[in-house]
């Protein structure tokens, strides 16, 4: 299956693809101020919390897999300890996995394809990944492994066998729907017929690929388990996530989002696939490779029935890849010797179609999150911290950064920094702005008032509530806050008015603390 990028590299290759990264950093550099958002602060306190000592899931209650808390913990330790620390991460990032989806087109096409999938996918992933709530989610992480996981599948070597299941593993631990990726890439081993040329048979190949996951898997599973945090793991990754995938949004929302971001795509797919039901020298296996890759990717977002816009990042590598091909075979038909009309007329269309779209991509989809935010205005020092967080406010009551920061000078201002301070809600960007770690585990009220469906998740949210209750009477917290209109989409009830259906929690309150202030939707209360 060895697919080889052709003759020597021209001289044009290297300052091309570096042309192509720098545009996406370019495009990218409106990230750099973008505050966090609800889950940024989630992985920001998991990856402070991993610097302090703590350990995931024992010590920190979030539902994903453990892989985007290493990755802020990298950030912060490597970058400082603090949220531009990860947006620095994601660009850099960004423009790793620009080089990485160059490299699998390349293989599979050539390296003119390579270059028009760089910039395909560098251009869609800086759009994306630029908007605020969209910024460092796993999924725009998974891409890279995803990439090389394909770019070493295709290099006959049982070692580049072992280096894609690491990929697949690591894309894994980001989110767990790449094994769908695992699946498709072994199931590919095994049915693929064998070809004359090919050195190692499937089941060393299969094996090998295998061998990959498991040294990604082994240490990690050992790490948990020696820190006696594997149940809980389970629990909460596994048993917890059984229950989260209910909460399901209606399938419209898929195709109206998948519509408003992939509609420039499909032209150049239907080339590719003219092309390889017509023509006898076209790559129909890599043609059909590259279509399951993106019907797998596709897959990865329809089994979490969520449909937030960042889930679809996964989504831009293969489209871009399946892209570039087509648009390369418009460009052979057009600079061939068919008769001239019909190639002007097909270069002229594809050439508006190109302009138009993307034009329209970066004026309606790019360009308005800067100007709204007023970003350019930041970054050059016209207008202060304050006024530029006072852009990123839910008009619904859902997140407000301003109040989060000020809520954090308030409490760091009157404790110790080893003091604990609890956030009763989806806040531990406060406990993260603050320099305070939580009294408990759960960083979130979320597993403590989800509403369980079955009865596994009913013993599974008593235990969590039991234990909750005992982890703050052992380590009570200098301050309570608990948060008011913060009404979300998992959660259709405000987080005082959950409250009252945790009479455990709200009797330890009555008892031992007294309210002290309101900020905004936050109300404090100090330990008596």
């Amino acid at each position: 299956m060895e697919v080889s990028i052709k003759d020597k590299r021209p001289t044009w290759v290297l300052p091309a693809l570096v042309s192509v990264m720098t545009l996406v950093g370019l495009m990218s550099l409106v990230e750099l101020p973008v505050p966090p958002g609800r889950d940024q602060g989630i992985f920001l306190y998991h990856g402070w919390g991993l610097i302090e000592g703590l350990v995931p899931y024992r010590d920190m209650w979030d539902h994903k897999p453990p892989g985007i808390y290493f990755l802020y913990a990298i950030a912060l330790k490597l970058l400082g300890h603090r949220y531009v620390a990860v947006n620095m991460l994601d660009i850099f990032w960004r423009l790793a996995t620009v080089a990485a989806i160059y490299l699998v087109a390349a293989r599979l096409y050539g390296r003119r394809e390579g270059l028009i999938a760089a910039i395909f996918y560098g251009i869609w992933a800086a759009v994306i990944g630029s908007g605020f709530w969209w910024t460092a989610q796993a999924e725009g992480f998974m891409v890279l492994p995803l990439a090389l996981s394909v770019y070493y599948y295709f290099k006959d070597e049982i070692a580049a066998n072992a280096l894609s299941g690491i990929c697949v593993a690591a894309a894994m631990l980001l989110k767990t729907t790449a094994f769908l990726m695992l699946v498709f890439l072994l199931a590919h081993i095994l049915i693929t017929p064998r070809k004359t040329w090919e050195p190692f048979p499937k089941r060393s190949k299969a094996l090998s690929f295998l061998f990959g996951i498991i040294v990604v898997a082994a240490p990690l599973s050992l790490y948990f388990l020696f820190s006696y945090a594997f149940d809980d793991l389970w629990k909460t990754v596994v048993t917890f996530n059984l229950y989260h995938s209910e909460v399901t949004f209606p399938i419209s929302e898929f195709f109206r989002k998948f519509r408003f971001l992939f509609y420039f795509f499909p032209p150049f797919w239907l080339a590719v696939w003219i092309k390889a039901a017509l023509d006898p020298e076209e790559k129909k296996e890599h043609a059909g490779f590259v279509t399951v890759w993106l019907i797998v990717t596709l897959l990865m977002v329809l089994v979490q029935r969520k449909y937030f816009l960042y889930h679809f990042f996964i989504l831009i590598g293969p489209a871009a890849v399946l892209a570039a091909r087509g648009l390369g075979i418009i460009l052979d038909y057009v600079f061939s010797r068919n008769v001239f009309l019909k190639r002007a007329l097909v270069g002229f269309v594809t050439a508006l179609w190109i302009i138009g779209g993307t034009a329209h991509w970066i004026r309606w989809v790019y360009w308005p999150y800067p100007i709204h935010y007023r970003s350019f205005e930041f970054m050059s020092g016209k207008i202060v911290k304050g006024e530029y967080f006072g852009r990123f406010i839910d008009p619904k009551g859902d997140l407000n950064l301003v109040e989060d920061r000020a809520v954090a000078a308030y409490v760091r201002d009157r404790t110790r920094p080893e003091d604990k301070v609890l956030v009763w809600g989806f806040e531990p960007l406060v406990n993260f702005w603050a320099g305070r770690l939580a009294p408990t585990r759960f960083i979130s009220n979320y597993p403590l008032t989800f509403k369980p469906s079955h009865g596994a998740t009913i013993r599974l949210r008593e235990k969590w509530r039991k234990a909750f209750i005992e982890e703050i009477q052992k380590t009570p917290p200098i301050y309570i806050a608990v948060v008011h209109h913060d009404i979300n989409a998992l959660e259709n009830e405000s987080s005082d008015e959950k409250l009252k259906e945790f009479p455990e929690f709200e009797n330890f309150i009555a008892n031992n603390y007294a309210r002290e202030t309101q900020i905004g939707d936050f109300e404090l209360y100090r330990k008596k």
